[in-house]
């Protein structure tokens, strides 16, 4: 699949619309708020990371976290909140888009799978459309994150070069640091 889009295939044309309409329908609905307390502290610890602290000072907003005696230290895995970072200076609202951009990243890492195993095109469109994942694309979990590395270390892993499998274990450890049961 090339840069040209009328050299693409019939089937890269589906795929690409299939990623187009998801990504329409997402913004359509576009969620404006976390849902949870675990979503709250991924979302605020990319805040505390932009002002360059790892801890919170204001009891009110260290929900879930350990109280070190001066400060309140979040009791989750700092990866997703990493991966929110770029986000943040667009404002509170612009942090969701990580999940459609995680959501679409395994997507299109999927099809590069499926290619690589000679397996159906359209069975990346289960990846795309399965409903955990589309839900995941909406939250801040880090589920999709972990997956994202686990399908970059797999496709390495499948790789006939060796300095591709050096970095499949790298990426299957980011998946560990993002999220420690990830494996």
């Amino acid at each position: 699949m090339g840069l040209n889009p009328l050299n693409w295939s019939k089937e890269s044309k589906w795929l690409l619309a299939a990623a187009l309409l998801f990504s329409i329908v997402y913004l359509f609905f576009y969620p404006t708020f976390y849902g949870s307390i675990d979503e709250h502290d991924y979302a605020r610890n990319a805040y505390l990371i932009q002002q360059g602290k790892f801890f919170e000072e204001n009891p009110l907003n260290a929900c879930r976290s350990t109280f070190n005696g001066s400060d309140f230290i979040s009791n989750y895995y700092w990866g997703r909140s990493i991966a929110i970072l770029p986000f943040t200076p667009f404002g509170f609202w612009a942090i969701f888009l990580s999940g459609l951009a995680l959501h679409l990243i395994n997507y299109f890492l999927t099809i590069k799978l499926l290619k690589k195993i000679q397996g159906p095109w359209w069975g990346a469109l289960f990846y795309l459309l399965y409903p955990a994942f589309a839900w995941s694309s909406r939250t801040l979990y880090p589920e999709l994150m972990v997956s994202a590395f686990l399908l970059g270390g797999l496709y390495c892993y499948l790789s006939e070069k060796k300095i591709h499998h050096a970095l499949c274990g790298v990426l299957f450890g980011f998946a560990v640091l993002t999220r420690y049961d990830a494996l």
